[in-house]
Order: C-alpha cells, then structure tokens, then sequence
C-alpha cells in the first residue's frame, strides 16, 4: 500500500519537478555502477629461511570491512611440540569484535597464545580431541606489535602429516592508507605455509610461503642477488628454543576441524555489491525502482 502511495505521489509532481527527480536518479544510477578502488595485497618474500620476516602490504582497506587472515600448512617439519611462533607480528588496524582460531589435524592437543608486546599473555586457551583438535580465543584484535603468536600441540600419530591453521579475523577500524602487516616465522624449520587473506568474502591474497634451509645467491651479476632456494642437497636442521609462555587461563575443548579455507574467486568489488549485499542498499534500490517507475507512468499519462 505505501509503495503504490508513493507511486502517486510521484505522478503528482510538476514536469519540472520530475525531470530534476530523474536526472538525479540518473545520476545515483551511474555512482552506483562505477567500481570502486579495489583492495590489493602483496606478500615479500615467498622463500624465506627460518626466522625470516613477511611482510603484506595492504591498499585501499576501508573501515568497516570484514577482514580475515588465515595461515594453514600441511607439511611443516617444527621443533618439539611447536608448529607456529609468529614472533614481532605487526597488526597496522584493529579487528572488531575480532577472533582468533587454531585448529590442528592430526593432533590430540592443540594450545594457542597471544602476548602483545609489553603486556601479559593475551590469549591463552587449549584443546583436547583425538586427532582433530581446534580453540577460538573471541577478543577485539587490537592493533600493535604482538610479542608472539604461538601454536603447539601433541601429535596423534606420528607417521602421519600434521596439519596446522591459524586465523584471525573481525571488522576492520583505523585502517592508514598504507596498511603494513608483517611477521618473523619461527618454530618451522621446512615446509609451506599459505597465506590467504579475505576482505568481504572476497579472496584478496593467496600466496605460499616456502620455508628452507638451503639458500643461495642467484648468479644474475655481482655479489648481489636475490635469495633462491637450493634444488638439492641436505643440511642438519639446528635445534630451535621453543618459546612457552606461562598460561594464565586454560579453557578444554573437544570440537571438529571446520572448513577453514573456502576460496572465493577474486574479483574486482563495486558500489553496487553494497547495494545488494545490504538491508539499507535494498531499500535504497527498490525506492529507486519505484520512482522510476512513477515517472514512467506520469510520462505515459502526459503523453494521452
């Protein structure tokens, strides 16, 4: 009834008044259709040794977006018990209402803890299971420079690969121009770590890290050069100091490894994704159709 009402109403206006109304209807028209600056990531560098440090850089991340970055690897050979220990991990924004998830395959035991620099352990939480084991820690991801983010865990089986996934995810706020997130590995001494970062359901970065002992220089001139991974031969890995950090709370859990890493194709993102994606922009479209379509009906009724 209020949709027909307002039909009516835009029949009643003057011609004038209407051709205005259309006019800036055609214009919210094209502003809706016009793309959007989309977000882009690049990770350096993709070969790395243990202890190296990786950066991603981040454009055109506006607040407000839903923001998760995940971390899986199903080959990495660890010391001791520790499968992940970002160390340095520099946040440049802040994750609202913002989670943190460790989830392990073949493992009976999975421990994750979060220190930020300067402050006690921020997150401390474990899980019990029989082979699939994960613990979600629910806390605004505050920006900064994190002490450490570390993953261990006991192994199920032993002649079986581990799988290891870290995510951290929230609304974005206080995002700069330039966004810097980076990260020194430690605790893998081998194997690949993928990096796959999502903006809005949208995969914005998808990228394998491989972690090796072997490096040489390339020999494209000079003493220079990029860092390139040997295609042969084997080393004696050193034995790592794993870092474990008191654990002030301990919550146990039994619950299955969820699907961490659905991959959306990555696309470019418009106004109009808002429009359909949202309550408000539906609103926003059907009021436009219906006005269109009161005009249509005045111009048609002008014209008997």
């Amino acid at each position: 009834m209020h949709l027909i009402t307002l039909a009516f109403i835009v029949i009643a206006m003057s011609h004038h008044t209407f051709r205005y109304l259309l006019f800036v209807l055609l214009m919210i028209t094209v502003v809706v259709l016009l793309p959007v600056a989309a977000v882009t990531m690049s990770l350096t560098p993709t070969t790395v040794q243990p202890s190296a440090t990786i950066t991603i850089t981040i454009l055109n991340l506006a607040d407000g977006s839903d923001f998760d970055l995940s971390l899986s690897s199903t080959d990495l050979t660890s010391t001791g018990q520790t499968w992940y220990n970002l160390t340095n991990f520099a946040m440049p924004f802040t994750l609202v209402n913002g989670t943190m998830t460790a989830t392990g395959g073949n493992l009976d035991r999975i421990a994750l803890y979060v220190k930020k620099a300067s402050t006690g352990p921020l997150y401390s939480v474990e899980a019990t299971g029989n082979g699939s084991v994960n613990v979600t820690a629910q806390q605004d991801v505050t920006a900064g420079t994190y002490s450490y983010i570390l993953i261990n865990g006991d192994i199920h089986t032993a002649s079986q690969p581990v799988s290891i996934a870290f995510t951290a995810d929230g609304t974005t706020k206080d995002v700069p121009s330039t966004a810097v997130l980076s990260f020194v590995i430690e605790g893998a001494s081998a194997g690949h770590i993928r990096v796959l970062a999502r903006v809005n359901g949208t995969t914005t970065l998808d990228q394998t890290i491989t972690i090796t002992t072997q490096m040489r220089r390339s020999s494209n001139g000079g003493g220079g050069g990029s860092a390139e991974p040997f295609i042969t031969g084997s080393t004696t890995v050193p034995e790592l100091t794993p870092i474990i950090p008191t654990i002030t709370a301990v919550t146990t859990v039994t619950s299955p490894v969820p699907s961490v890493f659905p991959v959306t194709p990555t696309t470019g993102s418009t106004i109009i994704d808002w429009f359909i994606g949202t309550t408000l922009g539906k609103t926003i479209l059907v009021v436009i159709a219906i006005l269109l379509m009161g005009g249509l009906i005045a111009i048609f009724l002008k014209t008997r």
